[in-house]
């Protein structure tokens, strides 16, 4: 089997050339020409897979790191009888940490307080049920919005969208569908803003073209929000530098980009590769995460508060400002260099490790907080 994959998958050579021959390249250059004789092209949410991209070629099988789709051109390869796999909640908790992160910094800024405060989760699939779960550990009060899961479910606890309107916070965690019964484009218009209480916290980790952008920057000058959190923008790479010199936090689609993520969706699309070819192979990327140092927090809770511990932990561990920091920077630069410059954030970006995979060595904590932290899912030691 010949292998064509995008070299920002994490660790895609070692592990896809035990099952043949490979060649990785920047996403820029997977072009038509680039795949004509692969059997399998492996890619990320920057490739866009459609007829123009595999016309008259032997790809047999696509596999995309990627936990949405909306980049794929389903139809098409279901019609041309090529094999698909992507990475379905494979950086579902990356992204609950993420958003619990930046909602820490924004609570410290602002002096408010999660434990009590609503927070309305629009699209409840893997990465909505996730960040549910940290919210309820925190002592948030939950509201879920899932049309699509209210109707199979018949669940109660799935809400219309205007019974989150007193919610304090907005996390969008939707797919990108353009049409139907559900269809998420512009699913937070001007309407959607209206029927929000003003001084919400509003956030967007699922796709961009989701939030009407005009209708965002309305509501930003009016001064609707308490703060705006976006990960995801309409338009990407190219976004716009005053809707980010509007929000408060501001990162370039980087909230699901943990080490054990990446990891996660390379083994995924790994073992759907291995059954392609019929090979049996135990080996699995994850195996890699422990040649990694796990990351190791040191906090004294001597005279702190349980939220300034808890913010003290998360900050070490994950600080959404200096993600903030750096995308700002795309302002300065000509408007024909601001994508590349985008681009270039999301594929260099650092290591960051989930809660899962971090040691807490605290002094002087109470038994409470060690508690709650361990709920969490950091690891306590002595």
């Amino acid at each position: 089997m010949k292998f064509i994959a995008d070299e920002a998958i994490l660790h895609v050579k070692e592990s896809f050339g035990r099952l043949g021959k490979i060649k990785t390249m920047p996403a820029s250059d997977i072009g038509n020409k680039n795949v004509k004789n692969a059997d399998v092209l492996l890619v990320r949410s920057v490739t866009k897979i459609n007829e123009n991209l595999l016309r008259n070629t032997n790809i047999k099988y696509v596999g995309s790191a990627t936990s949405g789709i909306d980049h794929v051109d389903i139809k098409y390869l279901r019609k041309h009888r090529i094999g698909f796999a992507y990475a379905a909640g494979s950086n579902a908790r990356a992204v609950a940490e993420y958003v619990t992160a930046c909602l820490s910094a924004i609570c410290r800024s602002k002096g408010l307080i999660l434990p009590g405060m609503t927070i309305g989760i629009i699209g409840a699939g893997h990465v909505g049920s996730s960040l549910a779960k940290i919210c309820d550990i925190l002592g948030m009060k939950i509201m879920l919005n899932d049309p699509p899961l209210a109707r199979t479910t018949k669940a109660k606890k799935y809400l219309p969208l205007e019974a989150l309107s007193d919610a304090d916070i907005i996390s969008l965690h939707v797919p990108m569908t353009y049409s139907g019964r559900d269809k998420t484009y512009h699913l937070a218009d001007d309407r959607f803003f209206k029927n929000l209480k003003d001084g919400v916290i509003f956030m967007n980790t699922s796709r961009g073209p989701v939030v009407d952008e005009n209708a965002l920057l309305k509501h930003i000058r009016r001064d609707k929000f308490t703060a705006t959190v976006l990960d995801v923008w309409p338009n990407e790479p190219s976004i716009s530098t005053e809707l980010l010199q509007r929000v408060d936090i501001g990162t370039p689609h980087i909230a699901g980009y943990s080490l054990e993520a990446k990891l996660k969706a390379t083994t995924m699309l790994y073992k759907a590769a291995s059954m392609l070819v019929r090979q049996s192979d135990p080996w699995s990327p994850m195996k890699i995460l422990n040649t990694y140092a796990k990351a190791r927090v040191k906090v004294d809770g001597l005279n702190k508060t349980a939220q300034d511990m808890a913010y003290e932990i998360i900050f070490k561990l994950y600080l959404p400002l200096h993600d903030d920091e750096q995308l700002r920077k795309i302002v300065d630069l000509p408007r024909k260099k601001q994508g590349e410059y985008f681009e270039s954030l999301r594929k260099n970006y650092r290591i960051r490790h989930e809660f899962s995979n971090t040691e807490l060595l605290i002094s002087n904590g109470p038994r409470k907080v060690t508690a709650l932290l361990e709920k969490l899912g950091f690891c306590i030691v002595s």
